[in-house]
């Protein structure tokens, strides 16, 4: 069986490219929420294999139950990473206080004591406007989950990736708490009262407003 190799070497014109995405990719802001379970690994490592998998099903049901109790906006997408949530909505397309809403979330995994990192970015993003401008869901044996690029994802990961104390160095990370970056400050209109040193990294500022 010949298979067809695709072709690299016969770029679009300038025009026809831009027609093309244009159609099937559209350019916009979105706010990027990050909520993730503080000290999973600790729980992870210090009870049996047995105990720990319930425990992420439960933290599942509370987010979903959460999502579909207090809706963020509409065209709102999430992607699930078992011990963590990722949310994101278009700028404008909220229908709530980001901050209060994340706070709310953080209170209510609190009754079922989960430790929380959650992060408020904003940024620009690529969203596909019809499945064309996507991969397909399923490419042979492999099931594909195709999400645009976005710099408020890159961003939340960014701040994820400065929580925890690191092993080597002995630097502290951030800690429990909830976290914007500066830029979602600014889109959401908001000035904090007295501004913490900002903390940076990975090309964005953030600020700890609330433990």
């Amino acid at each position: 069986m010949t298979v067809e190799q695709p072709s690299f070497d016969k770029p679009l014109a300038d025009d026809e490219s831009s027609q093309q995405d244009d159609s099937l990719l559209l350019d916009e802001n979105a706010y990027g929420i990050w909520v993730s379970w503080y000290d999973a690994e600790e729980v992870e490592y210090g009870q049996s294999a047995d105990k720990f998998p319930p425990r992420i099903l439960v933290f599942r049901s509370a987010v979903s139950d959460f999502l579909e109790r207090e809706p963020l906006g509409s065209a709102v997408r999430a992607i699930d990473f078992g011990t963590a949530v990722y949310v994101e909505v278009g700028d404008g397309d909220q229908t709530v206080d980001l901050m209060g809403w994340v706070r709310k979330l953080r209170d209510f995994l609190r009754e079922g004591d989960w430790m929380t990192f959650a992060v408020i970015a904003h940024g620009g993003r690529w969203v596909a406007r019809s499945a064309e401008g996507q991969m397909p869901a399923r490419i042979g044996d492999v099931h594909v989950m195709s999400f645009g690029p976005s710099e408020p994802f890159r961003k939340v990961m960014a701040a994820e990736a400065m929580a925890h104390d690191d092993e080597e160095t002995g630097e502290p990370g951030w800690g429990v708490g909830l976290f914007v970056e500066v830029d979602a400050l600014e889109a959401m209109n908001r000035k904090l009262k007295n501004a913490p040193t900002a903390l940076c990294f990975g090309g964005a500022c953030y600020y700890r407003v609330s433990a």
